[in-house]
């Protein structure tokens, strides 16, 4: 509750209660009612009682037993605040004679008096002012508590993630070191076996070129055009590995993909079309004749995005799950790439399985 609404209250309920309880114990109720005089005085103590309250009440908040001005400023205040209270009260004497009611015969009896209500209703303040204060130092306690509480389990958070960050760097690393065959043994291996193959087998030959050329692809270092790549050379190499697969199956394979706009100098993040493609051929039903897969590539001039969609039959062979492996990486990569300027939508259906992703390129 406001505190100020807390005073207002309680003074309210005191007042009515002592003035209720002073008019059955006094002389007034042998008269006819509650008269004007009656409720003048009552009101004129009250007026008393309440400043007393206040007066004391400020000069404990003034109080500071550290600093010498200060308590003698709040001794000051207390002597002030008494001689309030004495000057209250001897109008209060001047108002009970005006009718006809002696209630202080002398000085010794106005201060005795004037005590009387300084000692009650100090002692009526100096526990509040107390009780607010203990109040007070248990909300600090309690905010103190619950800060340090906070604070710990921040650090354990924390703490946790720069375990799971050393853990996922070093898995990286581990992946790391088992990609580091020699690229150069690689290429020097199947030029040689293209070599070998290409009179007798050409087709052989130009599915260990392709091969060839999509390992050389995955393998180059783009930190010197910023980490980016030419679309073109992205769209070559799905084509590459679309091929490569039909070869594999005997051309069997039902996949068919769709370039719409041109793709020279346009530069994308590489290997997140290649990826997309990828998932298609591990997770996909591709040699249903009636449901042919697709992926789609469409460049928007006017947006400066591109749409690429693929489209599949699942495999049933397969478990539902996987049908969507690599695609929480992919929105993760793309997240550090474009931070919200990217679209990916993967719309799971019973028997098809759909991924649209919208993101921007760059001239």
């Amino acid at each position: 509750m406001n505190l100020n609404r807390f005073h207002f209250i309680y003074w309210f309920l005191f007042s009515v209660v002592a003035v209720l309880l002073d008019f059955v114990t006094s002389s007034a109720r042998n008269s006819s009612g509650l008269d004007s005089d009656f409720i003048i005085r009552e009101l004129a103590v009250l007026f008393i009682e309440i400043c007393t309250f206040y007066c004391v009440l400020f000069s404990l908040v003034k109080f500071d037993s550290k600093n010498f001005l200060t308590i003698a400023k709040s001794l000051f205040l207390f002597i002030l605040s008494f001689g309030l209270t004495t000057y209250l009260n001897s109008i209060r004497g001047i108002i009970a004679n005006h009718y006809g009611i002696i209630i202080l015969k002398s000085w010794k009896e106005l201060i005795v008096d004037s005590i009387e209500f300084y000692v009650q209703f100090g002692f009526y303040s100096i526990g509040y002012f107390y009780a607010i204060r203990f109040g007070k130092t248990q909300k600090e306690l309690s905010q103190s508590e619950y800060n340090k509480m906070m604070t710990e389990k921040s650090s354990k958070l924390l703490s946790e993630e720069n375990i799971q960050l050393q853990k996922n760097l070093l898995q990286s690393e581990n992946n790391f070191l088992r990609a580091q065959i020699n690229p150069h043994f690689l290429y020097n291996c199947l030029n040689f076996l293209y070599s070998k193959t290409f009179k007798q087998q050409p087709e052989v030959a130009e599915g260990i070129m392709m091969l060839s050329q999509i390992m050389r692809y995955s393998l180059t270092d783009f930190s010197s055009t910023n980490g980016l790549a030419n679309l073109e050379d992205e769209i070559e190499h799905i084509e590459n590995l679309i091929k490569i697969n039909e070869f594999r199956f005997d051309n069997m394979l039902q996949i068919k993909f769709y370039l719409e706009g041109e793709a020279s100098r346009k530069k994308i993040a590489p290997m997140l079309l290649m990826t997309l493609v990828e998932n298609v051929f591990k997770h996909g039903d591709l040699q249903d004749i009636a449901y042919a897969a697709t992926v789609t590539c469409k460049i928007d001039y006017a947006s400066k995005t591109i749409q690429f969609i693929t489209s599949n039959k699942k495999n049933k062979a397969q478990s539902e799950s996987g049908s969507g492996i690599g695609l929480a990486n992919i929105k993760q990569r793309l997240q550090l790439l474009y931070n919200d300027n990217f679209k990916l939508v993967a719309i799971e259906e019973p028997d098809v399985y759909r991924v649209e992703l919208i993101m921007p390129y760059f001239d």
